[in-house]
């Protein structure tokens, strides 16, 4: 082999070592599988996944994760930039052609029945009989009770128009681009969804921004950008996820925020966490339990570039541009505390049960003190298979569900470690 082939030789082998490594960096998150699909936003309901991108819709059977296959596709008359799904219908946001309504009752054969022309959309939020739109000049409230004839009750301009939005049972949070390009957030009463009511603006400006936003009955949850220059004249950016709690007047507290990997283009709850995915690549799972202190517990650092995340149960779905990505997060999301009116005195690490088991097992601790709690499970090499726990844990009693059902029979160990506590337990795995 002469010089020149195997420099290219060895170039070739070392991008491929570093994009594999690269591909795999995660921490309690899990990839189960890959389907070649273009996506940009996705949606689960029942056994189905709905997969939007470009002008295109998919629809993916997921009863069997295992063995997911597409029953059914669609093609819309514009761009698909987003969508939301009530009853067996979804109501699409579209670029050109207004907000469409699709009939999925077959997902053999998904439908078009009807559609809104004389919006253009960028996103869409239903709460009950209602569809909010952020559209190119503000906002839009649609009447959808009837899905075959749905019908604008309220439209309002708004500077430069309106990019993201969210509802909950009392607000509307619309995100919306100010004279520098970032985002402000435009926050709107609609305990009566007819006539929408301003509450206030909140203002970025030049060096800071919203980037995404979402929110339950009580909460909102945004992520935001902030830009500042160093006293070498170079300019950084720094992300952050945040939990506010905004009154019926607009007053604004911030309950507690962190700081995340890049941009975030999207978030959704779940029970005590929160799913994010950023402009790093990077599926994060936050804790937030504990408002004051939302804490990073596991990422997955994706292949694809991520622009939505569904989530069911404990598993994500994660639109990848050229893929969808269905992710294992139970070993973060199985975490359970025990409540009680006094805090453990000593730390524990109680057996597990069953033991032996087959498939899955609970294991159970209590924890004294708050600090970095690690749970990690080790064959008979010592080589570490998976870690169910790694952060920080509030004084309390822990459970966490074990799965092994992708494991080979035989005996494991677990080890706990919490400050100067470490305590190993061996577990046998039955098939």
């Amino acid at each position: 082999m002469n010089r020149s082939k195997l420099f290219l030789f060895v170039i070739t082998l070392s991008m491929l070592i570093v994009l594999s490594g690269w591909a795999q960096d995660s921490s309690g998150v899990n990839c189960l599988n890959r389907f070649q699909i273009r996506s940009r936003s996705v949606k689960v309901s029942d056994d189905y996944a709905y997969i939007t991108a470009d002008s295109v819709l998919t629809i993916l059977n997921i009863r069997n994760i295992d063995s997911c296959f597409i029953t059914g596709s669609c093609n819309l008359p514009a761009e698909i930039l987003g969508f939301d799904k009530s009853g067996n219908n979804l109501f699409i946001a579209t670029d050109s052609a207004g907000l469409v309504v699709l009939d999925v009752s077959n997902p053999l054969h998904p439908s078009i029945t009807t559609s809104l022309s004389q919006i253009v959309c960028n996103d869409i939020a239903i709460h009950g009989n209602f569809a909010f739109i952020a559209t190119l000049q503000g906002y839009s409230v649609i009447n959808i009770q009837n899905p075959d004839s749905i019908r604008m009750i309220d439209s309002q301009i708004i500077g430069f128009g309106g990019s993201k939005i969210a509802v909950n049972a009392n607000k509307v949070y619309l995100l919306a681009p100010n004279f520098y390009g970032n985002n402000d957030m435009d926050i709107f009463d609609i305990t009566n969804p007819i006539s929408p009511r301003f509450v206030r603006t909140l203002m970025s400006g030049y060096s800071s921004g919203f980037t995404a936003v979402n929110c339950d009955n009580i909460r909102t949850f945004v992520g935001s950008m902030e830009r500042y220059t160093d006293s070498h004249g170079f300019e950084h950016r720094t992300y952050t996820f945040n939990i506010l709690d905004i009154s019926e007047t607009g007053d604004v507290v911030v309950e507690g925020s962190c700081n995340v990997s890049g941009s975030i283009s999207t978030i959704k709850l779940t029970n005590e966490f929160a799913l994010i995915v950023d402009a790093t690549q990077r599926l994060t799972v936050l804790n937030i339990s504990n408002h004051s202190n939302p804490e990073v517990i596991g990422y997955y650092d994706t292949p694809g570039i991520p622009s939505d995340v569904a989530i069911v149960g404990n598993v994500a779905f994660v639109a990848e541009e050229n893929q969808l990505a269905i992710y294992d997060c139970s070993q973060i999301l199985s975490v359970e505390k025990r409540f009680s009116e006094t805090n453990p005195i000593s730390f524990a690490f109680l057996p597990n049960y069953p033991n032996p088991f087959n498939a899955t097992t609970t294991i159970k601790y209590a924890i004294a003190q708050t600090g970095k709690v690690s749970l990690k499970v080790f064959d008979l090499t010592g080589r570490e298979v998976t870690s169910l726990v790694d952060f920080r844990q509030d004084p309390g009693e822990y459970s966490v569900k074990f799965d092994g059902s992708r494991l080979a029979a035989g005996t494991y160990f677990v080890r706990l470690q919490a400050g100067a506590f470490s305590k190993t337990q061996k577990i046998v795995l039955l098939k």
